[in-house]
C-alpha cells in the first residue's frame, strides 16, 4: 500500500479478544505500536516486530501470522491485514471512478461562445414613468412665484 489511510477501525471486542493474555500495560502499548507500524508499512520480519514489542513480544507472539510470499518472512496480524485490503479495494474502486468520471466529463461536447468576450448593451432609451414622473416634477406649478415670493 504507498499511501495509507490515515485511520482504521479498531474493533474493541477485536481488541480485547488480542489482549486477554497481555499482563502488562508495557504488553498493550506495544500492541498499538505495532498496529500502527504494520498499518503504515504492511507485513514485516519478525525481527522488526520484536524491536518495535521490545520485552513485551512474547506476549504478543501468538499474534502474528506468517504472510509471505517470497523468499523473505513477513508477518502480520490478520485482522489488520484484512482491513489493508479493504482499504486497497476502497481506494481502487475510488480512482476507477474519478478516472471514469474524468472520461465522461472530456466526452461531452462543449458549446463555444456565440459572441467575443465584450458585453453587448441595448442601445434603446429608457421609457419609463419614473423618468417621466421625475420630468414632470421639476417643472414649477403656475402661480408659484407669486404665493412664494408674497
Amino acid at each position: 500500500m504507498s499511501n495509507a489511510l490515515p485511520w482504521f477501525k479498531v474493533e474493541v471486542l477485536q481488541v480485547a479478544n488480542d489482549l486477554s493474555d497481555v499482563k502488562s500495560l508495557e504488553g498493550e502499548g506495544a500492541y498499538f505500536r505495532v498496529l500502527r507500524h504494520l498499518w503504515l508499512n504492511g507485513p514485516q520480519p519478525i525481527e522488526q516486530l520484536r524491536r518495535k514489542c521490545q520485552q513485551s513480544f512474547s506476549e504478543l507472539e501468538h499474534l502474528f501470522i506468517n504472510c509471505s510470499t517470497g523468499a523473505e518472512q513477513l508477518f502480520t496480524i490478520e485482522w489488520l491485514e484484512k482491513q489493508r485490503a479493504a482499504a486497497d479495494t476502497w481506494r481502487d474502486n475510488k480512482r476507477k471512478a474519478g478516472v471514469e468520471s474524468a472520461r465522461v466529463r472530456a466526452s461531452k461536447s462543449r458549446k463555444k461562445n456565440r459572441r467575443s468576450t465584450a458585453v453587448e448593451q441595448h442601445t434603446s432609451t429608457s421609457t419609463s414613468n419614473s423618468t417621466q414622473e421625475g420630468k414632470e416634477r421639476a417643472k414649477v406649478p403656475e402661480g408659484f412665484d407669486a404665493f412664494w415670493n408674497a
